[in-house]
């Protein structure tokens, strides 16, 4: 009886051995759906700290997207986006008024090209229509090196003389196994 006693006190005792060295850590111990459910809420909290457009799209992975690690990192990313965008976006054909519109001067008919964003790898061009002296048109796209970035144009206003064009620069992040967009507002 008293080996009985021992066997089954050894046998405990390795049992809390054996989870004590080789148990889950406190990550490990959450179910992949919490994983997944506790970066998304990193993501929203990001997303609400910076007053930023994110959202998850399944098609985003470590292939077509921009890796993050951490919430620092996508923190840093999109600070370094909004200085880069903010310090870049100016599109001259003509000239810009007192309102920074652009103001076509002396234009014949035809398609004119114009930059408004350059950061040495990429562009984000601009092609105005024009025909019969007045802007019919305005178009964006980018160039260059563009891996997990596009654009999305929005609305255009034109006059004869001027125009303006709103849209969004979209970057493919990979944060933390899950696809993510976020969208920074451009012109």
């Amino acid at each position: 009886m008293k080996s009985n006693t021992h066997a089954v006190l050894r046998i405990t005792f390795g049992f809390f051995l054996f989870l004590f060295f080789f148990g889950c850590t406190e990550d490990q111990s959450l179910s992949p759906t919490d994983q997944s459910q506790a970066k998304i809420a990193t993501i929203n909290q990001i997303a609400k700290e910076l007053d930023a457009d994110i959202t998850i799209n399944k098609n985003i992975n470590q292939s077509n997207g921009i890796i993050v690690n951490s919430k620092e990192e996508y923190q840093n990313l999109i600070s370094k986006i909004r200085n880069q965008v903010n310090d870049n976006t100016t599109l001259s054909l003509g000239r810009l008024d007192d309102s920074t519109k652009m103001v076509m001067s002396d234009c014949a008919d035809g398609v004119y090209t114009g930059t408004a964003f350059d950061n040495g790898l990429t562009s984000l061009d601009f092609d105005v229509s024009v025909s019969g002296g007045c802007i019919s048109g305005i178009t964006g796209g980018f160039s260059g090196f563009t891996f997990a970035i596009s654009y999305t144009q929005g609305g255009t206003q034109f006059g004869c003389n001027s125009g303006s064009v709103c849209g969004y620069i979209n970057y493919n992040v990979f944060f933390e196994s899950i696809g993510t967009v976020y969208r920074e507002s451009m012109l």
